[in-house]
């Protein structure tokens, strides 16, 4: 009897061709679940990692929360040496603390620069007790913003004006007394609605800064010297434990300034004629 040797063959081919397809299949599976596996695993990874960083964040804003509550005669105490604060979670029992750091500040942009975002309408005040200089300049950067400012002293009004931005704006004064002076001068770079130098600063209580019609950053730059103190610097520094080690920390930076009268009192200091009940 002679066998075929062709079907064997044809049959071996096909089986080395359906293994060939299986090897190719399973390839294509298991790279296509190895991508799966990284991309799930680094989408954990960074789940977790934004998890423990906000919980350093929360702690932080804890100890900020309670240390901004606090008086200056409080927080006075509290400069001599760290302080550590502990929160434990009750659902999780995750342990977190922040490490609290109080400083006084008398600028806190560049050297010697006082700098603050003023929302249109509100009132910010530099305190001028004990300070020497002969004046101060302002500094702002919206040309669509005018500053209202006030200098005074325990016993009366020094000066106050209205200071109209350089760019865009005639020389028109909106408001002048004879302090005023003329426009703000001109633009740079860093204050593109320009700067006015406010003289008669030595001996005084404080300067009052106003925003009108739009918000704006402002700046308040001594001419000589440095500005005396303004609050206080209040740092936490959050922190995450796990088994006992800080495996992640977070720190904020927030400047407290020391309580001034509102801006309603403002009123009283523009009024010309007295006030009657």
């Amino acid at each position: 009897m002679i066998k075929d040797y062709r079907n064997n063959k044809n049959m071996s081919n096909q089986k080395g061709q359906v293994l060939l397809f299986v090897i190719v299949i399973m390839t294509v599976s298991l790279s296509i679940a190895i991508a799966v596996s990284t991309r799930t695993l680094a989408s954990l990874s960074r789940v977790t990692r934004e998890d423990t960083a906000n919980k350093a964040l929360t702690a932080a804003e804890s100890g900020l929360e309670q240390y901004l509550l606090k008086t200056p005669t409080e927080l006075n105490a509290l400069m001599s040496a760290d302080t550590t604060l502990s929160f434990v979670d009750s659902n999780s029992g995750i342990r977190t603390a922040a490490t609290m750091n109080v400083q006084k500040y008398k600028f806190n942009f560049a050297t010697n620069i006082l700098k603050f975002n003023l929302d249109t309408g509100y009132v910010k005040e530099i305190k001028l007790d004990g300070f020497t200089g002969a004046s101060v300049k302002i500094c702002w950067d919206n040309t669509a913003t005018a500053i209202a400012y006030t200098l005074y002293s325990p016993s009366t009004i020094i000066s106050k004006g209205i200071i109209d931005p350089y760019v865009g704006i005639s020389a028109t004064k909106i408001y002048n007394d004879s302090t005023q002076g003329s426009t703000a001068s001109g633009p740079t770079s860093e204050y593109p609605a320009g700067c006015k130098s406010i003289t008669g600063t030595s001996g005084t209580s404080g300067l009052r800064i106003r925003t009108l019609y739009n918000n704006a950053n402002v700046y308040v730059i001594p001419s000589t010297g440095t500005l005396p103190d303004q609050g206080y610097k209040i740092t936490a520094t959050g922190k995450l434990f796990s088994e006992g080690k800080v495996t992640t920390t977070k720190k904020i930076t927030v400047y407290k300034s020391y309580p001034y009268v509102s801006g309603i009192f403002d009123y009283a200091l523009y009024t010309e004629t007295p006030l009657n009940n």
